[in-house]
Formats: C-alpha cells, sequence, structure tokens
C-alpha cells in the first residue's frame, strides 16, 4: 500500500544511503503512488533535502527523486530546485537544471538558468565530481548555440 505524504516525508528525512546501487530500488519504494497523493507537491522539499544531505550518494541516475519531481511539471517545482542548487549543488538537481536547459526557453529564462550552472562550480560546497558535471553541461548547451 502507497505511503501518505507524511510517511513519505518522514521515510525520506530519515532515508540512509547504504554501499551499492540499490538506492534507487528503495527510494522508488517510497515514493511510489506519489502522483495520486492530492498533497503530493508537499513531498518535493524532502527529495531536494535528502539530495542535499548525501551529495555524493548514488540516489539514481535520475531515478526515482527527479522522476517524481519532475512528474509534478518543471515549471511549478523550478523554484525549489534553484533554491537547493544554491543550497547544495548536488549531481542530481544540478543535472535537473540541465534538463530544463534542454527545453524550449524564452531566452531570459535560459539565461537564469545558464547563470545559475555558472555558478555551480564556485560553490563553496560543491564536490569536484559536481562541479566537473555542471561544466560538462555548460560545454553542452554553448554547443547547442541557443
Amino acid at each position: 500500500m502507497p505511503l501518505t505524504a507524511d510517511e513519505m516525508i518522514a521515510a525520506l528525512a530519515s532515508f540512509e544511503p547504504e554501499p551499492g546501487d540499490g538506492n534507487p530500488l528503495r527510494l522508488y519504494s517510497i515514493t511510489e503512488g506519489l502522483n495520486e497523493l492530492p498533497d503530493r507537491k508537499r513531498i518535493v522539499p524532502a527529495m531536494f533535502a535528502l539530495m542535499e544531505r548525501y551529495p555524493d550518494a548514488e540516489l539514481g541516475t535520475p531515478g526515482p527523486l527527479v522522476h517524481s519531481i519532475e512528474s509534478l511539471g518543471w515549471e511549478w517545482s523550478e523554484p525549489l530546485l534553484t533554491d537547493s542548487v544554491r543550497r547544495q549543488p548536488v549531481e542530481l538537481n544540478v543535472w535537473m537544471v540541465n534538463r530544463i536547459l534542454n527545453t524550449n526557453l524564452e531566452p531570459e529564462h535560459r539565461r537564469r538558468l545558464l547563470d545559475l550552472m555558472r555558478s555551480v562550480p564556485e560553490h563553496p560546497k560543491v564536490p569536484a565530481r559536481v562541479a566537473k558535471v555542471a561544466r560538462h553541461f555548460l560545454e553542452f548547451q554553448a554547443k547547442r548555440g541557443l
């Protein structure tokens, strides 16, 4: 039986990644049924908090957290995503910014997201691997020439 929003939030708050590649499966079991919950948007901050707590953990590529957040629409979740990247850039939130950049955006919107991505390598808490990922995404976006 799927969890309630409060149960999902509690499960995400207490989640501790394990070594290996089993974390995404564990997270899918927590987020199963999310889209049927009337108050599902309340869970998104707990998802970003989990990503930020474990910047080096394997949580999926992109995995259940990204899929769940994106299922609610980036237009709604983008302010929360921006705040998450500013607090603690991690591979998953940086990846999400790049996925939005891959869509058709107004020039000013695109510029704001590129500025956010440019800030990642300079962030005082960014892991070296995440800084490298952000630089790669910036190169990719520059080659797109939009």
